[in-house]
Order: C-alpha cells, then structure tokens, then sequence
C-alpha cells in the first residue's frame, strides 16, 4: 500500500495539473513544514477532510506551464523583460488599456505614500515607461488601437503619447499609422437539412404533461427533452422572479389548506403558513417585501373566493399530490404529473384545479378551444377521465383574483387526447420522424432552436419551406386593391 501510496503521487508530481493539486494541498510539502505541524494537530472526519479538499481544489485555477516552443505567447507587459519575440502586438494601446494609471486601492494618498516610501503613482508610471522602453528593445512592435469602444470614444495611451514625445525631441521621425485592413476571406453558405431524428428504443416510458405540449408544438423540441433529456442551463439570478413567487405562493396555499383549523380564524392562518414556508424556503424578507405586499392584497380575496366555495359544499381534499397511471389506449406508456389541488363536491364530485400565475386572458384562450388545451386534459387522463370530473385554471395573479377558468367537459377532452397520443405514440415506437417544424411562436422561445440549427436550413431544397405561390400571389392581388 505505501509503494502504491508513493507511485501514485510521483505519477501526480509528474504531471502538470497533479503537481498543482498538490501544492495546493500541500503534500509536496517537508514533514517538518509549519503547515504540516500545524495540520498534525488538526482532526477531521471524512465529510469535513472532502469538504476542504472540495473547497482548495474549486478555488485553483489550472494554470497551464509555458511551452518554450510556442509560436504566439501572451503576457502582461511587467513579465516581458529580458525574452527574446520575433515580432510584439500590444492590442488595446488606448487610455483605457495601456497606462491608464488606475491605481490600487489604498488607505493614504500619493503624497503620504511618497513620503513613506511605498508605491505612489509616479512611481507606478515611471516602472511603466520602463517596461514599455524594454519592450520595444525585445523585437519588432505593433500598437493596436481601436477609435471607439461601442458608443464610447477611446483617446491614445498616456503611455504611446509619452514614446511620441519622447521620438520627437530626440528628432526621430514619427512612427507611420497604417488603417488596419483585416484579411476577409470568404466561403460558401452551407445550409443545413432540417433534422429528422428516429429513437423507438429510446422513447421514454413515464410521459410528463411537459414533454406532452413539448411533443404537440414540435416534436424535435420533444426529441430534444425527453429522448436526449437535455436541459438548460439555468442563470445565475441573485434576486426573486415572478416564477419563485409562484413557487412561493404554491407552497404556501398548500401548507394552509393541509394544516386548515376551521375552529379557527383562517385569516391568521395563512399569514402564518406565508411566514412558515418564507422561512422552510430561506427567503429573504427583504427580497420578499414587493411580494408579501400582493399577497397582502391577495389574501383576503382567496379566502372570500374559499369561503364562497365552501358555501357550494366544495372542500379541499388533495394537493402537491404526485400521480402515476398507465392508460389501455397507450399501450404500456404511462402517465405522470403532480396535480396543484383536488377538491370535493356535495355529491361526491371532483373538481381538479391548477393554480397560474399568468395571463388570464391567455388562460381563458387555452380552454376556448378545449383540445388545445394540454395541461387539464392530461391531468383528467391521469385521474381516470371520469364524466363527473370538473377541471380549471384558477388565476391567481388577475386584477380580481383568484379567477376560476373552467375546461368544459374535460373528461371528452381527456379520452381525445389518450385516442390521439396512443395513435402517435405507436408511430415513434415504429420508427417514425420527430422532425423539427420551424413554425410558430414557440420557435421564438424554444431553447432547443440552436440544436435544430432553425436558421441555417436549406430553404432551397426542403419543399416545406418554400413559399406558397398562390398565397403569395393573392397577397399581391390585395395589396394592389383586387379581390383576393
């Protein structure tokens, strides 16, 4: 074990990124090191010893070791001394980039750092006029500069300036500004073929109502999330957006319906399962504050709408409740979801409600054509489609919220979308195209459109993107006044 021990550390000694890692944990170090003695002293368990090695290592950058036979180096201008360049390009030669005289942060002024000794900004500016001195002395130079940077206007470097001084008292012509001509070099469009993916083997086997309305709007986007199961990467976003207040209030009716007194007022209950899940969830009450405000306001609306409700003998019964079901009509594939609320009726009815908090307008233009709408549908299917089962968006985000949107009888709805998913899922299964369609709003937003390479196509060969004569010429007909 120690020879296996010992080869195993100089293979890492050897290698260039293993010979970092241990310096920065220390292991190249003598065993009479202050580092080591200190660390002799030290205890810790296996989690906390990952921790460390987890936290060193994510903070070391792999720093590459030079190749003394490269052709192009880079390198800040202090670390130029004394190294032989066939020819020197010192981009960025503006007052931004090049001896712009930016000075650390430091806790006395220049006056007082002179008088101490320490670094000053004359100084700083002399070891600059040095280096810039040693570097025209190292090989040929070119100054790069450009005019402007975006709107902004870029003057030439303090430091150029000084060299132009410097050439004109010696009584040194003046170094020649060339225009740069970058060389264009051109080459020939190459349009990609729409793709038209097959995967009957890798067809998953538990459909969400995602990848559902992913699957209806263009089954390359489908291809691209179920079968390839990729995702996008998320971005990085200190503050809280409308989604996580969504999230937030989802939570919190949940936890004050499952946890309801009703011998007691409901008012302060669900303020206290608001503080309850800010807390769960460590939200800051600052970031929360324009939030709680509409909620404020949100309230005492939901409870009246609750209250009206429960009038009609309609109670919360279920939510955040996870289900799973495998339909005849699909043929082995199942269904699954998680369903926002159930409620219960007088007789023994069920009412399945979905909670947004979007447009209400664009809510009420889902339903209005009941087989477009997905979500409703599916979640009817994944309770069985039963004739007595009611469904509705319920807005919580309208100027009169909370509104009921209903989906009229879902429960035909639901049997379509079963008939119409099996036919289909039997064509994938069989080998058929998930081809990329190209068409529509959600191109606008699809976060697979760079992986179909939507605007690289071959209009010219693909006969589904050709324009349609007599469309185009009957546009003309009217534009021009005639009939169409």
């Amino acid at each position: 074990d120690v020879l296996a021990a010992d080869d195993g550390l100089a293979r890492l000694q050897a290698d260039a990124a293993g010979a970092q890692v241990l310096a920065a944990l220390h292991l190249h170090e003598a065993g009479g090191a202050a580092w080591q003695q200190a660390a002799a002293q030290s205890q810790l368990s296996l989690t906390g010893f990952s921790t460390w090695v987890q936290a060193t290592l994510e903070q070391l950058p792999f720093l590459p070791p030079p190749d003394p036979e490269a052709l192009v180096v880079l390198t800040p201008l202090a670390r130029a001394f004394g190294r032989p360049f066939g020819h020197i390009v010192v981009p960025g030669a503006d007052h931004r980039h090049l001896g712009s005289g930016s000075a650390p942060p430091s806790l006395i002024g220049d006056a007082w750092a002179a008088a101490l000794g320490l670094e000053h900004a004359a100084l700083r500016r002399e070891r600059q006029q040095a280096a810039l001195g040693h570097l025209l002395r190292a090989g040929p130079v070119t100054l790069l500069r450009r005019h402007r940077d975006d709107d902004e206007p870029l003057a030439e470097s303090p430091l150029v300036e000084w060299l132009l001084l410097c050439r004109e008292r010696a009584g040194l012509p003046t170094w020649p500004l060339v225009p740069w001509a970058p060389p264009l070099v051109e080459y020939p469009a190459q349009p990609l073929a729409r793709p038209q993916p097959v995967a009957p083997a890798a067809l998953p086997a538990l459909l969400s109502a995602t990848q559902l309305e992913a699957l209806r709007a263009c089954p390359y986007r489908f291809f691209a999330r179920a079968v390839l199961r990729l995702d996008e990467a998320e971005e990085l976003d200190t503050g809280l957006a409308k989604r996580d207040y969504g999230n937030w209030l989802h939570a919190v009716l949940h936890h004050f319906h499952s946890e309801r007194d009703f011998g007691q007022d409901a008012a302060p209950q669900l303020q206290q399962a608001a503080d309850h899940i800010t807390l769960s969830l460590g939200l800051d009450d600052g970031e929360m504050l324009p939030w709680r405000a509409s909620f404020e306001t949100f309230a005492p609306a939901y409870l009246d709408w609750c209250a009206q409700r429960e009038a009609r003998g309609w109670y919360w019964a279920d939510g955040e409740s996870d289900h799973q079901r495998a339909p005849p009509e699909l043929d082995g594939l199942a269904l699954r979801g998680r369903i926002d609320r159930l409620d219960h009726g007088p007789n023994g009815e069920q009412q399945l409600l979905d909670y947004k908090t979007g447009s209400l307008t664009a809510l009420a233009a889902r339903v209005r054509e009941p087989l477009e709408d997905t979500q409703l549908a599916f979640y009817a299917a994944l309770l069985g489609g039963a004739d007595d089962l009611a469904a509705a968006y319920v807005a919580l985000d309208a100027p009169d919220a909370p509104r009921e949107v209903h989906h009229e009888q879902v429960h035909l709805s639901a049997a379509t979308l079963l008939q119409g998913l099996g036919d289909e899922w039997r064509r994938l299964r069989d080998g058929a195209v998930m081809q990329a369609l190209g068409e529509g709003a959600v191109c606008d937003t699809c976060e697979a459109r760079g992986l179909c390479r939507r605007d690289h196509w071959d209009a010219a060969s693909d006969p589904d993107l050709q324009p349609d004569a007599e469309l185009e010429a009957a546009v003309h007909r009217i534009e021009a006044g005639g009939a169409p």
